[in-house]
C-alpha cells in the first residue's frame, strides 16, 4: 500500500491511504480505528496524526470504485460540453482534479470568444483540451498498473529509465528533486501540469542526472510495517 499527504488552506491538511481495492483485508481502514492504527505506524503519518501535532476535522471517508477515464472523445450528443472530471478523471492520487477544471474552463472560454457556434465552440474546445487531458490519462494508467505491479511484490527498478519508466519518472524523480534543483524544477513542472508530459519525458540530460543521484542514495528503507505486522495492528484495533 501507500500513502500521501496533502498540504490546504488555515493550516488544513489531509492524509491519504491508498490500498488496492481487490486487497479485501485491507478495507478495514476504512474504519476510523483501524486508520489510526495503520497511520500510527507509519512515518511520518505517526505524528501528523497525533493529538500533539494536529487534531481531526472530519472523519476518515473512504474513496472506492475509482478509475481513470477518458471521455474526451465525440459525445455523441450536440451540444453537450464536458469539463474536469466529466471530461477526463484520473487517480485522485495526482490531484488533477481542480487543475483539470480550471485548464478545461480557460479552454472553453477561449473556444467561446473565437468560434461562431455551439458545434463549433465543442470541437474547438475538444481540440485544445483533449490532447493533454489523452496524455495525463495514459500517464496515470501507466503508473497506476506499473505500482500494483510492485505492491504485488514484482521488482521493479525505480532507479534507471530503461527498467520501469512509469515508477522512474514519477518516485525516482522525486526521490531525486530533494537533492537536485533542475530535477526538483522539471518535475514539479510536469506533475503540476506546468509542462507537457514529453518535455520531461524526452529530456536525456535530465534522466542521467536523476540516474545519477539515484545511483548515489541508499536504497531506501520502508516508512511503515511488513504487511503481517500491520495487519496484525489492524486486528487489534
Amino acid at each position: 500500500m501507500g500513502f500521501n499527504t496533502f498540504r490546504g488552506d488555515n493550516r488544513t491538511f489531509a492524509v491519504i491511504l491508498l490500498a488496492p481495492a481487490a486487497d479485501r483485508e485491507l478495507r478495514v481502514l476504512r474504519h476510523e480505528q483501524a486508520w489510526r492504527a495503520a497511520c500510527a505506524a507509519i512515518t511520518p503519518l505517526d505524528l501528523m496524526t497525533s493529538a500533539d501535532y494536529a487534531r481531526p476535522i472530519t472523519d476518515v471517508m473512504p474513496m472506492g470504485g475509482l478509475m481513470n477515464v477518458d471521455r474526451t472523445g465525440d459525445p455523441g450528443v450536440s451540444g453537450i460540453i464536458a469539463a474536469g472530471d466529466a471530461f477526463c478523471h484520473t487517480d485522485p492520487a495526482f490531484a488533477y482534479g481542480l487543475s483539470f477544471a480550471l485548464v478545461h474552463a480557460r479552454a472553453l472560454g477561449y473556444a467561446a470568444t473565437e468560434a461562431p457556434d455551439v458545434d463549433a465552440i465543442v470541437e474547438r474546445y475538444r481540440a485544445d483540451a483533449g490532447p493533454e487531458a489523452r496524455e495525463r490519462h495514459a500517464l496515470a494508467c501507466a503508473t497506476d498498473a506499473a505500482r500494483s505491479l510492485r505492491w504485488r511484490g514484482e521488482p521493479l527498478e525505480i532507479g534507471r529509465r530503461d527498467s520501469c519508466y512509469p515508477l522512474f519518472s514519477f518516485v525516482g524523480a522525486l526521490a531525486a528533486a530533494a537533492h537536485d534543483d533542475v530535477v526538483l524544477r522539471q518535475t514539479i513542472r510536469r506533475i503540476g501540469l506546468l509542462d507537457r508530459t514529453a518535455v520531461f519525458d524526452a529530456d536525456d540530460a535530465l534522466h542521467d542526472r536523476i540516474e545519477a543521484i539515484l545511483g548515489r542514495l541508499a536504497a531506501p528503507s520502508s516508512p511503515g510495517p511488513a504487511r503481517e505486522e500491520l495487519l496484525d495492528r489492524l486486528a487489534g484495533a
